[in-house]
């Protein structure tokens, strides 16, 4: 995922969790703390930021939940996201880097198709996300467990540290100061 999007202008449903998206991503560290948790413990990255989307606004997806969004989305992530990430990654090998050495123009159309998709999962997420009730909870209590109801969903310990400082990055990417 990267910040820069020309769309998400706030007709669609989802465009609220996308600007949070962006926004939380665009902070110092998140990127890395995102792509280690998406590479060591299998993190959908989207469904880690609607889960703390979700979370500040005070609401905690459950296990079943979470399994339900996962399930339908995971075609989508599996056919489209995955092979443009693994196909932009590839570009950056030294390997074929050396043959469009002097043209970086499908790398970026590649990341732009990426980021595309990225975005039209989000929405999807949002839609789908929206017919779950999820438990109410002040927003921290329901970051912990969203976190750890993700983290059991994809049978990996997700690192606390890793939360808390996604915690610390969303209530600095929050202008209305809303509690992290």
């Amino acid at each position: 995922m990267t910040t820069h999007s020309t769309t998400g202008d706030g007709a669609e449903p989802g465009a609220a969790f996308w600007r949070f998206s962006l926004s939380v991503y665009g902070q110092e560290g998140v990127p890395d703390i995102c792509l280690a948790l998406q590479d060591a413990h299998g993190v959908d990255v989207n469904m880690l930021l609607y889960l703390l989307f979700r979370a500040t606004g005070g609401v905690a997806l459950d296990a079943g939940e979470i399994a339900r969004l996962d399930a339908a989305l995971a075609p989508w992530r599996d056919a489209v996201v995955r092979p443009l990430r693994g196909v932009r990654r590839a570009l950056k090998a030294e390997a074929l880097a050396r043959i469009a050495a002097d043209d970086d123009r499908l790398r970026q159309r590649i990341k732009s198709a990426e980021l595309e998709a990225e975005r039209l999962q989000q929405m999807a997420l949002a839609r789908l996300g929206a017919e779950m009730a999820g438990t109410a909870q002040a927003p921290g209590a329901a970051r912990g467990a969203a976190w750890r109801a993700y983290g059991a969903h994809l049978g990996a310990d997700l690192p606390e540290a890793a939360l808390a400082r996604l915690a610390r990055a969303i209530g600095a990417a929050r202008p209305d100061g809303a509690e992290a």
